[in-house]
């Protein structure tokens, strides 16, 4: 069985925020049916507050609940949240109240139920609502990330469905670029599907920067059960296999060292959790030293190779394909309304490797030079490892059916198939940006 079919099904839910404290009514809500949503019988609570059951013929039912005085997110978690711009997220902690929408299950495949609860969730939204919240990933939606997502049926990808939290010593030291060295990397909503969230200590900045994907491969790892405790090491790059540790395990095991995480790490960060570390120990000195104990990755730790060839397995592969073939209006939307910058377009495609069959292919980068019908004209942009004849450089039209990923480079970060974040960005800072591409033109 896939991973992503849950059995049981997970339950879902959320909260839609709203910027003033108000008294909700089940009229509040009369705008649900603008996108096909039945409002149902209401059921008063003893409490002042009511719930009423919401029905879309295709997404199936959710329950809508109004309390008189709902939680709501706490600043700090809005603030680590990497889906949202600035903007997005000072306008999350403006608010002040919230209803909350569950659902159950439509399918057995989270990927596709949490995007039925994205689809009630804006439906309540209506003209009023800010943001919402995905209570299982902690992950917070804004208003047009939600438009942006919604905009297609691709199911989720996994990094929608897990956050990743990065911790700091505000007070060590900040680097060049104003960052302070993160000291504590770690995922939630794996655990609350079932499976385990994952810790990096001390992470390269490039882990959480521009090799993004080798969290990505640590998530796909965990789900499909390869990075698991008493398991085998995981490849991740080539040459380069990482170790599953239970994070009771590690922290007992861990002495003096990491004293920053020990300080901050509880009991909810320690049940669920693994922490990445290195396949093998220090060897039978360190352990008579009394430093034998697990290892966290010091691949992460380490600065990123310009190209690594990250481990996927066959099913992620395909997973990640699927997405990218399915948002291909999302990156040809985006190229036509970029235009103006010249922005790099690049697709990954799927060529066999010398010697493969069907599923032995390498996955390569192509520069875009425009699309026809059902083919990408585009250049080649890394070297292949296992093609010998093919080389960097190499330009011709390839099928879209090879297509397995997507991204516009830009100066305020990448657009692909995950996340809008930066298209949103661009969008909501034209004018200024507009100003720094000419001035940098002119120097």
């Amino acid at each position: 069985m896939s991973w992503w079919n849950r059995k049981p099904a997970v339950a879902q839910a959320g909260s839609v925020l709203f910027r003033g404290k108000w008294a909700a009514r089940p009229e509040d809500f009369a705008s649900v049916g603008e996108r096909g949503v039945r409002l149902g019988a209401v059921t008063r609570g003893a409490d002042g507050g009511w719930t009423a059951a919401l029905e879309h013929d295709g997404w199936g039912t959710a329950t809508l609940v109004v309390m008189p005085d709902p939680p709501l997110p706490p600043d700090s978690l809005a603030d680590m949240d990497g889906r949202l711009t600035g903007a997005e997220k000072e306008a999350v902690k403006s608010c002040r109240y919230a209803v909350g929408v569950s659902t159950g299950s439509r399918s057995g495949n989270v990927l596709a139920d949490r995007k039925d609860l994205l689809r009630f969730l804006r439906a309540v939204m209506g003209r009023e609502g800010v943001a919402a919240v995905d209570h299982q990933a902690q992950a917070f939606w804004s208003r047009d990330a939600l438009d942006d997502e919604l905009a297609h049926d691709a199911d989720l990808d996994i990094d929608a469905i897990h956050t990743l939290h990065l911790l700091y010593d505000p007070d060590a030291p900040a680097s060049g670029d104003g960052d302070r060295p993160v000291f504590w990397l770690h995922s939630h909503g794996l655990k609350e599907i079932g499976f385990r969230d994952f810790d990096v200590l001390a992470p390269d900045p490039a882990v959480h920067g521009h090799a993004h994907d080798l969290l990505r491969a640590l998530a796909f790892g965990v789900v499909e059960g390869r990075l698991a405790p008493g398991g085998e090491p995981m490849p991740l790059v080539d040459r380069e296999q990482v170790l599953a540790v239970p994070a009771r395990t590690f922290v007992a095991g861990a002495g003096r060292d990491h004293a920053d995480y020990r300080a901050s790490v509880d009991d909810e960060h320690l049940d669920g959790h693994v922490v990445v570390c290195d396949a093998t120990s220090g060897g039978w000195l360190a352990r008579l030293v009394g430093r034998g104990a697990p290892r966290p990755s010091r691949f992460l730790q380490a600065p990123v190779p310009e190209e690594v060839l990250i481990h996927y397995s066959i099913s992620a592969t395909e997973l990640m394909a699927r997405r990218a073939r399915e948002t291909l209006d999302v990156l040809r939307g985006a190229v036509e309304e970029l235009a103006e910058f010249g922005f790099p377009a690049l697709v990954k495609l799927g060529l066999r490797v010398d010697g493969g069959g069907e599923d032995g292919r390498e996955h390569l980068w192509f520069q875009v030079h425009g699309f026809q019908a059902g083919a990408v004209d585009a250049t080649l942009v890394n070297a292949p490892f296992h093609i010998a004849g093919l080389k960097e450089g190499d330009r011709a039209v390839h099928p879209l059916e090879l297509l397995s990923d997507w991204v516009i480079f830009t100066p305020g970060g990448r657009i692909d198939p995950r996340q809008t974040r930066t298209l949103r960005f661009i969008r909501a800072n034209l004018p200024e940006l507009r100003e720094a591409m000419s001035a940098s033109a002119s120097d």
